[in-house]
């Protein structure tokens, strides 16, 4: 097989087996896309995400007539091994905030002086490590939150993009509010990078004097990757950034841990 039927095979039929390359030889596990660039004698060079070229060398020489082995050794070992490895901590925490970062709001329970829950959502920043939600004084969950400072928050996976759909990906965590004052020194920043990633909208709320920056103290939070993988999430310091949280898996495949 030529190079450049190889190359056009890889990247028509076989995409998947390019991004387990890149997780497994350059352990880069946070990649949506791959597309293999070139191959040379001895390594493949290959586009990650549309940003990033990467080389990944291999083990023997390639040419026209073992590229195809070549190519199927490198699946073989790189998909057998990311599934032996596929719940190492390092993993799991890079799917969360992977997750996390994906998403532009958080959904929100909160329970207020009646003790009847209600179920919101708001825009929500990770700024220098500390969490925000930008929410309105005249909306429930504003009011819950004034005489509630207990919350729990849930970043869910899109229906488009979920395989599993009773299984969506998800993380929650409790949390406490505190609720900011407009005021604070932050407060222009915070909100110009929201407008950025989260909506070009939330400029023209600047001007109401309703909205509101609340700071999120995560507490405990519980991760679930799929059916029969939830993981418990143990923050240290109201910091996500790892290993400065802990993962612990409370299930196995397919079923609880139950007796």
């Amino acid at each position: 097989m030529s190079f450049k039927n190889a190359i056009r095979h890889m990247n028509d039929d076989h995409a998947d087996v390019l991004i387990s390359y890149v997780k497994y030889y350059k352990n880069k596990y946070n990649v949506e896309k791959v597309i293999l660039k070139e191959i040379l004698e001895d390594r493949i060079i290959v586009v990650v995400d549309d940003t990033e070229e990467i080389e990944i060398l291999t083990k023997e020489k390639i040419t026209s007539n073992n590229v195809a082995k070549v190519f199927i050794e490198m699946a073989q070992e790189s998909k057998s091994n990311l599934q032996l490895n596929e719940d190492k901590d390092l993993i799991i925490k890079e799917k969360i905030i992977a997750l996390m970062n994906s998403l532009k709001t958080v959904s929100l329970a909160t329970v207020g002086v009646n003790n009847i829950p209600t179920i919101s959502y708001a825009p929500y920043i990770n700024y220098a490590n500390n969490h925000y939600i930008y929410i309105s004084q005249i909306a429930d969950h504003y009011k819950n939150l004034e005489v509630n400072k207990n919350l729990e928050i849930m970043f869910i996976e899109d229906e488009l993009a979920a395989k599993i759909m009773i299984a969506r990906k998800r993380v929650t965590f409790q949390c406490d509010a505190e609720i900011l004052n407009r005021d604070i020194k932050e407060f222009d920043q915070i909100l110009n990078l929201m407008a950025q990633k989260v909506d070009k909208n939330i400029e023209f709320t600047k001007q109401l004097g309703d909205f509101r920056l609340v700071k999120l103290k995560f507490n405990q939070g519980k991760y679930i990757h799929g059916i029969g993988k939830a993981y418990n999430i143990d923050i240290i310091n109201n910091n996500l950034d790892y290993p400065s949280f802990k993962v612990k898996r409370i299930t196995k495949d397919a079923h609880i841990y139950m007796k």
